[in-house]
């Protein structure tokens, strides 16, 4: 399935506005001021990039400038460093050359102009090099002299992650965007915003109340982005700050866009956790927090089985042992059992309660433990 953070990208740069107020922040400035006023960059096709690298662009931006040249902006995104991404780029470059070069009525080519650029917001520092010259082995002769000839092909960099929060951009709604999609940033914030004051911007600068479906889209994809990959507490507060900054409309609008989401796609994220997080989350438990209970156990029971001293003793014991340790692993697991799940396991023989134990790894709730057994009931 869709990565959240790869749809909320394509959603923020899928929108004219932001586009432009992106690349006004990031492209040379002297690129910049040739802009055409009249006409805003536009996403094109990028299917003429498919397989290049068994892949395709992300997005490819095309800009009309004043003077009536065209520049193109093959943007790549990345969420940890890749050092191919500028032999990756560098195809895009000639495709988009092989695409849109025109004659010039002498027998030459005019190809259009294109500046490569890569936005990067993963938590490792960005430690590519920026040329494809420094790629290439240093040494003496013909390598040197093709080094040289390469050193040209640098993409612009725009390191998220690296750039002080105020400098990310002046557009405020592109602003919360941006700062939602570099992720939760703890109890410590981001840059000189802790978490409470970044929540408050964001929760102003979401486009909530406008009133195109192309910035309720985006809007959305940024709740959810909060929601699934914030933790709760951050989502709590959002919802608090959204009236605050929104008013009730805009408590309306998050929270209608929010069941819809949780009806269409949390049953997918769901699947996809059940599939990938929990067997993670079981295995963890199974390596850390069963042997404390284990040991606990032996700890506390252990000596009163020894000390008891009589066989019938030590057979009670351990099958009050065994279900002891039994409901304490399952309510640690969900979090408490019914009475009628206790009494099950409180009446249960020792070889039916080791049974119940080597399969509780493998349920989904406390009663499923006992589907298959006739076992006590109450």
């Amino acid at each position: 399935m869709p990565k959240p953070h790869d749809a909320l990208s394509k959603a923020i740069l899928s929108v004219p506005e932001y586009i432009a107020a992106f690349l006004a922040r990031w492209l040379p400035a002297a690129v910049v001021a040739e802009f055409a006023p009249d006409r805003p960059p536009q996403v094109v096709d990028k299917g003429f990039t498919a397989g290049l690298r068994q892949s395709q662009c992300d997005m490819v931006f095309r800009i009309d400038l004043e003077a009536g040249d065209t520049l193109f902006v093959p943007m790549e995104h990345k969420s940890q460093p890749d050092p191919g991404v500028l032999l990756q780029l560098l195809g895009y470059q000639q495709a988009i050359w092989a695409r849109y070069a025109k004659t010039d009525g002498q027998g030459g080519l005019v190809l259009p102009l294109v500046i490569p650029m890569v936005v990067y917001n993963g938590e490792r520092p960005w430690n590519i090099p920026g040329r494809l010259s420094q790629q290439m082995k240093s040494r003496a002769g013909a390598t040197a002299e093709a080094a040289r000839g390469m050193a040209e092909f640098s993409p612009v960099l725009a390191d998220l992650r690296a750039t002080p929060p105020d400098e990310l951009t002046d557009h405020p709604e592109l602003w919360a965007l941006l700062a939602v999609s570099l992720g939760d940033p703890g109890p410590a914030g981001l840059g000189g915003y802790d978490r409470p004051a970044l929540l408050s911007r964001i929760a102003h600068g979401l486009p909530l109340l406008r009133e195109e479906p192309i910035y309720r889209r985006v809007a959305e994809e940024a709740l959810h982005y909060v929601y699934y990959k914030w933790d709760g507490d951050a989502w709590t507060f959002l919802q608090q700050q959204i009236p605050l900054a929104k008013g009730e409309e805009g408590a309306k609008v998050m929270k209608t866009a929010h069941e819809h989401w949780l009806e269409t796609e949390g049953p997918k994220l769901r699947e996809h956790w059940r599939e990938t997080e929990e067997p993670k989350l079981r295995e963890h438990w199974l390596a850390t927090e069963e042997p404390k209970l284990r040991e606990q156990w032996l700890a506390t029971e252990g000596p009163k089985l020894v000390a008891g001293g009589r066989t019938e003793g030590m057979a009670q014991g351990r099958t009050q042992g065994q279900a002891k340790t039994l409901l304490q692993i399952l309510e640690h697991r969900f979090d408490g059992v019914s009475d009628e799940v206790r009494a099950r396991i409180t009446q249960a023989p020792v070889e039916q309660l080791e049974a119940w134990t080597l399969r509780i790894i493998n349920v989904e709730s406390p009663e499923d433990l006992f589907n298959g057994d006739a076992g006590p009931r109450h």
